[in-house]
């Protein structure tokens, strides 16, 4: 059984199913401007039982090329009754280096409707597996998504199932975000040259998408006299008041040579006078438990606590009246202290005060950080600015880090081998005192892949990567690695050479194993108070692993015990807990929940366990995303550093709140963010206003607002206040070319009785619009509207050069006709009703005379869509084709509309649009012009009138 909670923006269900879709609000910014599936409970879609109950393979298309083998629906074997997906490939001798071509055996969906950007799907699936042999790589039993743009060009996919092996049935699932630009997305379940049979059931799909708490959450949110304070501490107990520092007097530790700067730099920055010859009112008293000024205070404020619960990075930290007390076992815990006094302080005119409140607070993970090192966002500044003020200390360099010293280089050639150059050893010493001043630890991890590949049983490799480990070290690293990751994408998850085949019996776990082991001794030979971290090639979810795969996990984690950081991109409970019985040490995990491409303006929460803890991992760093592609305010940031600071404590929703109140910063930048939202809300209702001078006057008012707005963005955060701009500007020229069409287009067109038939002299509706109103010339349509007591009459004809190619497929009635050649008659007899409902129906047909018609409701107070495509009408079609055109005239009877017999005056909302495929780029163009640039858009369809 497949089960996917979609639909297709621009056209209908592919199902005979109301559903329910939300449709935010117009703004990307705030809300995403497409028609999005309701995270609701899922819906059939594709069903295999009801594809082999009819026999027909019209819903799943199987395929295959240079493997032999077949793909079928069968009852024979499954995981809930009565058939399943059966891939089988009986090809033998396959060998990774003939990937290109390569062949494989599968089965794909059509092109299913894509959620907007920045909603995720949950996917998943069983499958069970027998005797399948992968010669390498990517080669196995896979289950693959693939996102494509209107044009149906690959955006982006994601490998969410590669596995070989034999296995019984198993459950795989988790999820995947929707990239930007995918207008659709395709499934397909797949033997990749490779040998074995594999069965696929039980496929699910659901959208997850935060629009509408966003929305919510922005427009309910308000500041209270607390300040918002990333990472959100353990405890505090918070005051109404405020102390006035303008002046202070420290007290501190005197060994505390990176905590002291600090705290005079960030109280200098504010304006805080340090050096008064006289007495200020304000002493900022920093210490441990010895200090009986600070102890006295911690037992008054949390009487309930001990010290020892702040282990070695937590902090007391108390503002009253007369005194600022900082208190921690170790010079980290004062540390992460001043980070949050810093979020506590504000200045008022010449005036800075900070607020009154009792802290205590501790980490539950001891290493929280990045991954890739600041050379992943190529501004070192500003990446480190934000590791220390939200409290990480950990960085994972590798990659291309070090002049790809650690990798390689261009043409993948293994420059790993190359000597550091002497200013990139310059380069690392400053950047180990930069972190060394901010608490941040550093691990260097080479990744000896590329070409020519690693001679695992050599001297000479393993003599390379130890004698740049010791330059490594004598420049000042004590954390060091080898990272396998990726070998498959490159084709090198296997031995290459015959020694090392004949040495380590085909194993590639042996061979990084004894790898791994001789580099570590000989390393720590010399260099006793190095670490060492190891990421496997194998680094994903335990789950999913096939035999093959838990087998070279198993023999890779015999490495010495002392290597502890075992590096592993585990995202769920189960799997970490799998991990330390399987490996015998608690992962390091790697997430790369926000490394996905472009990220919307807000992004979602990230949504992970919280039974994570110190207990079960080593250490979590995240990878985000590059800065051109980041969110325009940093969240992303906020809510990981948030979850790693304690992901026992973390709560998705409560920290998005925090996270927009934190980047608001006060009630100003609140308030305007609020002011945008109800614009947008008042653009929403743009196409709802009938009479084409009323339209006019209200855009041009919108326009003045968004101009007036705009003006009031300079005194917002500078990320933010771009990406505001950028939407109001993309506004601002959509709304001016909705003016300019209302202004070149009848209005009302009139609808005439039919005994005027025809005829070339009538007025046609022409000058179709592209879809997303592109810059490119797309081929003529023209439509003519007629009706008489009973039917409402429409003829088009599409002007098309290339007759002989048209896409012509579908002959089902309510099967995918818009896949096809073929034109969309959208006619809504009503303006919304009281209840704000828009009651619409839709005829696709194609070049065949094939049908799909529904009756749809978009509901416009609940934000949802319902499509019924279980409701036929009694349309009549006729086609005729010619040299250069197809056209075609329909019948479509009131009576089917709900409506009466017509009368002059009546006025009806309509809309045509083509799909094009006969050209070499599918063309999509409406008459009406589109704001969403989706056709399901009742509220932009154009107003007609029966004469």
């Amino acid at each position: 059984m497949f089960i996917c909670n979609t639909h297709r923006p621009g056209a209908a269900y592919p199902v005979k199913l109301n559903r329910r879709i939300l449709f935010p609000t117009l703004f990307t910014l705030l809300a995403l401007s497409v028609n999005t599936p309701n995270a609701g409970g899922a819906v059939p879609d594709y069903s295999f039982e009801e594809t082999f109950k009819e026999q027909k393979t019209d819903k799943w298309k199987s395929g295959k090329r240079k493997l032999e083998g077949n793909a079928e629906i069968t009852s024979k074997n499954y995981h809930s009754a009565p058939c399943s997906l059966n891939i089988k490939s009986a090809s033998k001798g396959l060998s990774v280096t003939d990937r290109r071509p390569y062949g494989d055996i599968n089965f794909s969906t059509r092109y299913l409707p894509c959620p907007p950007f920045g909603a995720s799907l949950k996917y998943s699936l069983w499958m069970k597996g027998l005797n399948i042999v992968s010669p390498g790589s990517y080669f196995k039993a896979r289950f693959t998504v693939y996102f494509y743009n209107k044009e149906h060009k690959p955006v982006k996919h994601h490998e969410l199932v590669c596995i070989d092996g034999t296995f019984d049935w198993k459950e795989f699932k988790g999820t995947l975000p929707v990239p930007e630009n995918a207008d659709y997305f395709k499934i397909i379940c797949s033997l990749t040259h490779c040998s074995g049979e594999v069965w696929f059931d039980d496929i699910k799909i659901n959208v997850i998408d935060f629009t509408a708490k966003r929305n919510e959450i922005i427009s309910n949110l308000s500041l209270n006299d607390k300040i918002t304070l990333i990472p959100k501490p353990w405890k505090t107990n918070f005051t109404k008041s405020r102390t006035k520092i303008n002046e202070a007097a420290l007290h501190t530790v005197a060994t505390d040579t990176r905590v002291n700067p600090l705290l005079r730099k960030i109280l200098n920055e504010t304006g805080v006078n340090c050096n008064s010859p006289g007495q200020p009112e304000v002493s900022v008293i920093t210490g441990d438990s010895a200090n009986k000024t600070i102890a006295e205070a911690f037992s008054k404020e949390f009487p309930g606590n001990k010290w020892n619960e702040l282990g070695t990075q937590g902090y007391f930290l108390c503002v009253n009246a007369k005194a600022i007390l900082i208190g921690a076992n170790t010079e980290q815990g004062r540390f992460y202290a001043v980070q949050t006094l810093r979020q506590l302080i504000t200045k008022e005119g010449e005036n800075i005060f900070v607020t009154a409140v009792g802290i205590i607070d501790r980490p539950t993970i001891e290493r929280r950080g990045i991954a890739m090192g600041v050379s992943w966002f190529r501004n070192r500044d500003e990446a480190f600015k934000r590791m220390v003020r939200l409290k990480l200390n950990f960085v994972w360099n590798g990659g291309h880090f070090l002049g790809n010293g650690l990798m390689y280089g261009a043409d993948r050639k293994a420059t790993w081998r190359n000597p550091f150059p002497d200013q990139v050893i310059s380069f690392l010493k400053e950047y180990l005192e930069l972190c060394r001043k901010n608490f941040i630890e550093v691990a260097v991890a080479f990744s000896p892949k590329g070409y020519p590949p690693t001679h695992y049983s050599s001297d000479t490799d393993i003599n390379i990567l130890c004698g740049k480990m010791k330059v490594l070290y004598k420049a000042g690293v004590r954390n060091m690695g080898i990272s396998f990751d990726d070998l498959q994408n490159i084709g090198q998850n296997r031995l290459y050479y015959e020694d090392d085949i004949k040495k380590f019996n085909g194993d590639l776990g042996k061979a990084h194993l004894f790898f791994v082991t001789n580099i570590y001794n000989r390393i720590k030979g010399e260099c006793p108070d190095v670490k060492f971290t190891i990421l496997p090639y194998i680094y994903g979810g335990l789950k999913n692993c096939s035999e093959s795969e838990i087998g070279y996990l198993k023999t890779l984690s015999r490495i010495p015990a002392d290597i502890k950081l075992w590096v592993v991109c585990l995202y769920n409970y189960d799997d970490v807990k799998r991990n330390l019985p399987l490996t015998g040490r608690s992962p390091f995990i790697w997430d790369n929940f926000f490394a996905t491409g472009q990220l919307p303006a807000f992004p979602s929460p990230i949504d992970r366990s919280n039974k994570i803890n110190g207990s079960n991992v080593s250490g979590y760093i995240f990878l985000p995303a590059i800065c051109s592609h980041e969110d325009a305010a940093g969240i992303s940031w906020l809510n990981m550093a948030d979850y790693l600071w304690s992901p026992e404590r973390y709560a998705p929703e409560d920290s998005y709140k925090r996270a927009i109140a934190f980047i608001a910063g006060d009630k100003v930048v609140l308030e305007r963010l609020k002011e945008y939202s109800i614009i947008s809300k008042d653009i929403n209702s743009v196409s709802t206003l009938a009479a084409r001078n009323e339209k006019i006057k209200f855009m041009r008012k919108i326009i003045a607002e968004l101009d007036t707005f705009s003006k009031k963005t300079d005194d917002l955060p500078k990320n933010l206040a771009q990406a505001l701009k950028k939407d109001i500007l993309k506004q601002r020229k959509k709304f001016n070319s909705i003016i300019a069409n209302l202004g070149s287009r009848p209005f009302y067109p009139v609808i005439i009785p039919k005994a005027a038939g025809f005829t070339d002299d009538n007025p046609a509706m022409d000058n179709f619009i592209p879809l997303g109103n592109a810059k490119r010339k797309i081929e003529d349509s023209k439509a003519w509207f007629r009706y008489d007591e009973k039917n409402l009459y429409v003829k088009i004809v599409c002007n098309e050069p290339d007759a002989a190619r048209l896409k012509a497929t579908e002959k089902k009635r309510d099967e995918n006709v818009f896949h096809d050649d073929s034109v969309e008659i959208f006619i809504m007899p009503e303006k919304e009703n009281e209840s704000g409902e828009f009651v619409y129906y839709q005829f696709v047909i194609n070049p065949l005379g094939t049908i799909y018609d529904a009756r749809n409701i978009y509901r416009k107070y609940e934000n949802v869509k319902t499509y019924d495509k279980d409701w036929n009408g009694n349309i009549k079609v006729k086609i005729n084709k010619g040299a250069g055109f197809w056209e075609l005239e329909t019948a479509i009877p009131f009576s089917d509309l709900k409506m009466p017999s017509p009368c002059s005056g009546k006025k009806l909302f309509m809309n045509i649009c083509r799909n094009r495929y006969a050209g070499r780029k599918p063309e999509h163009s409406s008459y009406a012009l589109l704001l969403t640039n989706k056709y399901h858009s009742p509220k932009s369809f154009w107003l007609m009138e029966l004469k």
